[in-house]
């Protein structure tokens, strides 16, 4: 389901440069955690590098500025 709204994501005039869908399906998942938990504190993905971590909350953060 995020993968399939990350792509359509991806395909918005205002969602520029999308390169890594995924890491935005990554990125739209954790943001419906921090939405609904905002005090939790531990890394949602701990499968993944620190590196790879920054960039899922980078996105994140820019959805929030893209939706608000």
């Amino acid at each position: 389901m995020s993968l399939e709204n990350a792509r359509k994501f991806a395909i918005n005039p205002k969602a520029r440069h999308v390169k890594n869908v995924e890491v935005w399906a990554y990125a739209i998942c954790l943001k419906a955690l921090k939405d609904c938990c905002p005090k939790y504190s531990c890394y949602a993905f701990p499968n993944h590098s620190l590196k790879v971590q920054k960039v899922i909350e980078n996105k994140r953060w820019q959805l929030d500025k893209l939706l608000n």
